[in-house]
């Protein structure tokens, strides 16, 4: 016995169309076909295509959801760039020369 995975009932006004999400974004055909087949570690996930007749639509609200963890990921790396600067100054003001190991 199989059990059918339920999906989420999507109004038509939560739908984007892939096109849309490609202008949005800035991104090439390329780039929207490697987030849709190939595995990454994206937590939220991009979301998925959802295809009614020809056209291939994605969630707004989960392309909402991924561009804040998107932009929390941005933070992060920003925040630990900026720390791993301010240490290389204070090793230098000191005299001393920074290593990949002192910035970590």
């Amino acid at each position: 016995m199989t059990t059918a995975m339920k999906l989420p009932r999507l109004r038509l006004d939560d739908l984007l169309t892939e096109k849309v999400v490609k202008k949005m974004l800035g991104v090439s055909d390329m780039w929207m076909w490697r987030k849709t087949n190939v595995p990454s570690n994206d937590d939220p996930p991009f979301p998925p295509q959802v295809k009614m007749g020809r056209k291939n639509f994605r969630s707004k609200s989960g392309l909402e959801a991924w561009l804040t963890g998107e932009a929390e990921r941005g933070a992060e790396a920003l925040a630990r760039e900026r720390a791993a600067r301010r240490k290389a100054e204070r090793l230098a003001r000191r005299g001393k020369r920074a290593t990949a190991d002192d910035l970590v």
